[in-house]
């Protein structure tokens, strides 16, 4: 019965985020952001590493340190902003018939496209920050 404390432990922890997910509408836990800047990192290291990078990426970005952590990473390599699109982080299904606070579903805010520019991006055509 040595395991006993620590498998009652878990478990109130496991109640504690399922209740905090379900009180807080608005700040939600996203537990797959760690996952997601992880895997972007390292595919960020990897095109450095052989030298290949992807003509084109299409990112989408569920809060703004997301977005801002990965914008800086991307351009650092040469990557430009191509298309960036921003939308409200909560939608409400369609066909919802109002009967009190309708549900809502977590969605991505940003929608962004980068493309690689060979010269690391520093080429500008308009000839701005140049001196």
């Amino acid at each position: 019965m040595s395991g006993t404390p620590q498998v009652v432990a878990i478990v109130l922890v496991a109640f504690a985020l399922i209740a905090a997910v379900l009180l807080t509408r608005e700040a939600s836990m996203d537990f797959a952001s760690p996952l997601r800047r992880w895997l972007w990192s390292r595919d960020a290291r990897r095109y450095a590493a052989r030298n290949a990078f992807p003509a084109t990426l299409r990112r989408s970005y569920w809060n703004e340190r997301e977005y801002r952590d990965d914008k800086r990473r991307l351009e650092a390599l040469g990557y430009r902003i191509v298309s960036a699109e921003t939308s409200d982080p909560y939608v409400i299904p369609e066909g919802w018939a109002t009967r009190g606070q309708p549900p809502r579903r977590r969605v991505p805010m940003y929608f962004v496209v980068y493309e690689y520019r060979a010269d690391g991006g520093r080429g500008d055509e308009t000839g701005a920050g140049t001196q």
